[in-house]
């Protein structure tokens, strides 16, 4: 299982980098957005439906024999279907290939920094994952201990984020008209902090209001007083995710040379690793070191979320200028309706 796990991630390693860096070389720049954000969705999709997939096939008879043959002919497709993509020739055909993994990590890392812009896009791109890494690793606890769910409704809450990103890539585009907008991102961020906290303060009153509840089920939960309104949460808080990812990727994307852009992207999918398991440690910390309560660690890492993307806002003062023009013309657009 180990070994299986650990191949799925060196294919991953391999297929996110080849996957983004792409994009260009297929697209125009006024397309980019657009592409990210369709990747965007469908691969937050097909997160969703393998979640329930996966999940309904193992309570089979022989669910575990069907779910890997369905895995292998969904991998044939995925083979096959890669073969239609365009030959995309290196841009970079004289690179050498270094051996030693280091050696050429730290290398590609100091290369990422020579352009801060896009080094602090791959910062707030990790920071997205972490952020959102503590989030879904507690759904399960969360939805048992402080919702006193059912295990169905966990599947339907982490839904509920998984489209909300689906729905915010889309809008993204239609948002900035097509342009890779540095703009949307502030905005992305303001609204992963807020929602976090409201999501937090309406389960509390949702725990106190119906604490002699167990095992509730997807209806029942959202018969019940604040059901939905978590449940909205949850869909905000992915569709602000999605405003705050899509625009960068894209501007990693743009603002790269073609030369280098694969090896850019390795660093922003290495960083983007290692940030998950920062966040999986983040949550050990606070809830089982410090023994806090699920809504005072999602509290907290809203907080932080604040800090960490003012901080590069301010190494990166392009996000909030951007975001100043952008949100007066939209509303200058809107006034003159």
């Amino acid at each position: 299982m180990l070994v299986i796990l650990f191949l799925l991630g060196t294919q991953s390693a391999f297929f996110g980098p080849a996957k983004y860096s792409l994009i260009p070389q297929h697209l125009k720049n006024d397309e980019l957005l657009a592409g990210n954000a369709q990747i965007s969705m469908g691969t937050f999709g097909s997160i969703l439906l393998g979640t329930l997939i996966g999940g309904w096939m193992v309570t089979l008879e022989n669910g575990i024999a069907i779910l890997s043959g369905l895995i292998i002919f969904v991998s044939v497709v995925g083979w096959l279907t890669s073969r239609e993509i365009p030959e995309a020739p290196s841009e970079n055909p004289g690179q050498k290939l270094r051996l030693n993994p280091f050696t050429e990590t730290a290398g590609n890392f100091r290369m990422a920094r020579e352009n801060p812009t896009v080094f602090y896009c791959i910062m707030a791109i990790s920071w997205f994952w972490l952020y959102g890494g503590c989030f879904l690793t507690q759904v399960p606890n969360f939805t048992v201990t402080i919702l006193n769910g059912h295990p169905r409704l966990i599947s339907i809450l982490l839904g509920a984020f998984i489209v909300g990103v689906a729905i915010g890539s889309l809008l993204c585009n239609r948002l900035s008209r097509g342009a890779i907008e540095p703009g949307i991102v502030p905005l992305g961020a303001l609204g992963l902090s807020v929602f976090a906290f409201d999501l937090s303060f309406t389960s509390i009153a949702y725990q106190q209001a119906h604490m002699s509840l167990s095992g509730v089920m997807p209806g029942q939960f959202l018969s019940l007083s604040g059901g939905i309104h978590i449940l909205i949460d949850l869909i905000m808080i992915g569709m602000f995710g999605g405003f705050f990812i899509v625009p960068l990727n894209s501007m990693v994307q743009q603002r790269t040379a073609g030369s280098h852009r694969a090896r850019i992207l390795s660093v922003n999918a290495i960083v983007n690793a290692g940030f998950m398991v920062g966040g999986s440690l983040l949550g050990m910390f606070f809830l089982s070191f410090l023994g806090w309560s699920i809504m005072e660690f999602f509290i907290t890492v809203a907080i932080m979320n604040i800090i960490v993307v003012g901080v590069i806002f301010i190494r990166v003062p392009e996000f909030f200028s951007s975001f100043v023009l952008w949100s007066s013309s939209r509303f200058k657009f809107l006034s003159h309706r």
